[in-house]
């Protein structure tokens, strides 16, 4: 599982592209070439020297990988990817201040800038510790509408070919009535003069899911993609979370979902203008253990992006998901709420995790 980024520094020489080189340690220099083609994510101003993760090579050549060696011991009852790298920067909460009420949505770019920021600085030990601009992400956005319409698998194939620059360079841009903007006729611009840019491998994306039993049926809900896993009349409980949970202990953090519901009675915290509001404002719950009693459990009205970080348990031993929102640090404990495990609280578990 990837999500893997590697960084360009703009230098106005020829066009090339970076690639990494075998190295003995977890680390090395990589080495510019020409490519052969047109390679992903080539800036057009070229390249003098970037750094990406190398791959340890064991002893000989032999051995497991450090992904692989996650599959062979057992999952803890507590794990938080923000352990030991609290000075990351991708993990600050999330906080879409300025735009609420706005057409356009950039809390999709946001996690995904989270989500790759936090990877790198944990893969490089804070040698990496960037905060890519979830602007550029808009700006740059190759599927439709990078404002209105943006989604957190077409903002990890923008960042394939289109780098992104820390959010320093290019914060998000707001205008008076109007919220947040995109800017497509901004798409690459470097308002740093020099600035790094930022691209995902393109073989370094992936996603993981929990089994479910055979007799599990997929329910469209018909609006944003919503859908739900169902067991004869009930919601169908994955068998085992376990895929997820490796694949963040080998990988960071991951993109998760939620279904929404404007007629539950416990909810997630949307939009304040909306109308009803269906949110934790008023009363986070301890532990978020579904929408509750909904008009009809079959029609979610929305998906919610999130950023899953871990898991605990309860002082009663209840197991739950740690998971950032993007309403700022006075939500929840700093931007994090827990999700139950084990039951697919709003079709939590039963949507794929992206990384």
């Amino acid at each position: 599982m990837g999500g893997e980024l590697v960084s360009h520094v703009r230098t106005g020489g020829a066009g090339g592209a970076v690639a990494a080189t075998p190295a003995g340690a977890g680390w090395g220099r990589a080495r510019p070439r020409r490519a052969a083609a047109a390679g992903a994510g080539a800036l057009a101003a070229g390249v003098a020297c970037a750094w990406v993760l190398l791959a340890a090579a064991p002893p000989g050549g032999a051995g497991p990988r450090a992904a692989e060696l996650f599959t062979q011991v057992p999952v803890p009852d507590a794990f938080d990817v923000r352990w030991g790298f609290a000075e990351c920067r991708g993990f600050s909460p999330i906080n879409r201040v300025g735009g609420w009420g706005s057409t356009c949505k950039p809390s999709y770019a946001m996690l995904v800038s989270a989500m790759l920021s936090a990877r790198a600085c944990r893969r490089t030990q804070g040698t990496l510790n960037p905060l890519l601009s979830a602007q550029s992400v808009m700006d740059c956005y190759l599927e439709g509408d990078g404002c209105a319409a943006g989604t957190v698998a077409g903002a990890l194939a923008t960042l394939v070919t289109k780098p992104a620059v820390d959010a320093t360079c290019m914060p998000l841009q707001a205008r008076p009535g109007l919220g947040y903007v995109a800017l497509p006729g901004k798409c690459g611009t470097d308002t740093c003069h020099g600035a790094t840019g930022y691209y995902v491998k393109a073989d370094s994306r992936g996603n993981a899911t929990a089994p479910f039993s055979s007799d599990s049926r997929v329910v469209p809900g018909g609006v944003g993609g919503a859908w739900v896993y169902k067991s004869g009349v009930e919601v169908a409980v994955p068998q085992s979370v376990e895929p997820l949970q490796r694949a963040i202990l080998a990988g960071g953090p991951v993109l998760g979902k939620l279904n929404y519901y404007k007629t539950s009675a416990v909810g997630i915290r949307t939009d304040p203008l909306a109308d009803p509001i269906s949110t934790f404002e008023d009363s986070i719950p301890a532990i978020y253990r579904g929408p509750g009693a909904v008009a009809d459990d079959e029609a979610p009205d929305a998906v919610h992006d999130v950023l899953v970080l871990g898991w605990g348990r309860s002082g009663n031993g209840e197991p739950y998901w740690l998971v950032m929102d993007t309403i700022g640090e006075c939500y929840g404990e700093r931007g994090v709420f827990k999700i139950a495990m084990g039951v697919n609280a709003g079709n939590f578990e039963g949507s794929v995790a992206l990384a």
